[in-house]
């Protein structure tokens, strides 16, 4: 992959610089001339906020997430429970019983998640203090994952450019590359509300470019069977008012939805919109699935941002991924990378208002 860099009229600002142990931890800013801002952080490249203007004095952030950078801090030990904007890895999503082969040789990751291995491990991605360098109008993120951790085999080398254009496009660009065959399915985890905070996601109208999803067992883990969507509830491919949904009265959507094919690498795979909200959201990616899930599991155990309790449906996530546990599936995408060979994904997210 090849990062390009278009020059756009953007400030980048530092906000707040911690001492974490014997690193340190960097907020900062992306602000373009429309005054779209993106906040981050190099604890687990997330993605901190998305502040979109409402008038000239005002923002609205339409992501969910801790109330501040110390708040996150405070949760480091914890075992993850909801990935607020934050980067997610090795391996996105699950495998079942953590476990797969590589020529005939068996891998045992990190069971996080009752027997299976979910968005990385104990310690995924999300709770790594990445490098960071500002280049032009964008961070670039870097890490270094050794062979082994977390029970990953070969030594990993990932590269994360976040951007911020003049059209409100912010572009997610990943590399990787490794020196041992190993799967790898990098997303982000970010909760969107086009209302904000305040309200519910139930007012949102989802359209996905898919007429399939996988199915799963109880634990989320496919089969491997494809099942067609039209005409059932789970349906997207015309846009559907989530409070009508058939699945949200069932308990919500985390589904893993396989994405049309386009001529093009790069595919619009998403669109939000509120009705009589002059903000609405388009995703684009080169990835084959997106996981959409409604945080069916919020249960108002959290307060975030602004003092607001996250009850159900408070958000939702669109991840770009591979298909989830396509190690121990042949008629799943391939999501191996192999030495000499090199990891690229790239997905955007269009903010429109």
């Amino acid at each position: 992959m090849y990062f390009y860099f278009i020059f756009v009229s953007m400030e980048i600002h530092i906000i707040k610089e911690i001492k974490f142990g014997n690193q340190n931890i960097t907020v900062l800013s992306l602000i373009n001339k429309n005054g779209c801002e993106v906040v981050l952080t190099n604890y687990g490249a997330t993605i901190i906020s998305i502040l979109v203007p409402t008038d000239s004095k005002n923002k609205k952030d339409i992501t969910l997430g801790y109330q501040n950078i110390d708040e996150l801090l405070k949760n480091h030990h914890l075992p993850e429970r909801y990935y607020f904007g934050s980067t997610i890895g090795r391996f996105a999503n699950r495998i079942a019983n953590g476990q797969f082969y590589i020529d005939k040789i068996k891998y045992q990751l990190t069971q996080n998640e009752g027997n299976n291995h979910l968005h990385g491990g104990n310690i995924g991605l999300n709770k790594i203090i990445w490098n960071y360098e500002l280049i032009k109008n964008a961070v670039l993120f870097s890490h270094y994952s050794p062979d082994g951790f977390e029970g990953y085999p070969g030594n990993l080398s990932i590269k994360l450019l976040v951007s911020l254009s003049d059209t409100n496009e912010i572009k997610l660009e990943y590399m990787a590359h490794t020196d041992k065959t190993t799967p790898i399915s990098l997303t982000n985890h970010i909760y969107f509300n086009l209302n904000g905070e305040e309200k519910n996601i139930l007012n949102h109208s989802i359209k996905l470019n898919s007429d399939s999803i996988l199915e799963v067992d109880k634990m989320n883990i496919p089969s491997g069977k494809i099942i067609k969507t039209n005409g059932t509830d789970y349906d997207l491919n015309t846009p559907k008012l989530l409070n009508d949904s058939g699945v949200i009265i069932k308990g919500g959507y985390d589904n893993c939805y396989i994405l049309k094919k386009s001529r093009k690498d790069l595919k619009l795979a998403a669109e939000i919109s509120v009705k009589n909200n002059p903000i609405n959201l388009q995703v684009f990616t080169t990835e084959p699935s997106m996981q959409f899930y409604t945080s069916n599991g919020f249960d108002g155990s959290f307060t975030g941002k602004n003092k607001i309790t996250y009850n159900k449906f408070q958000g939702l996530c669109l991840e770009a991924q591979q298909f989830p546990d396509s190690p121990n599936h042949v008629n799943f995408t391939n999501s191996m990378l192999k030495p000499g060979e090199t990891y690229q994904q790239k997905t955007i997210y269009k903010i429109n208002f």
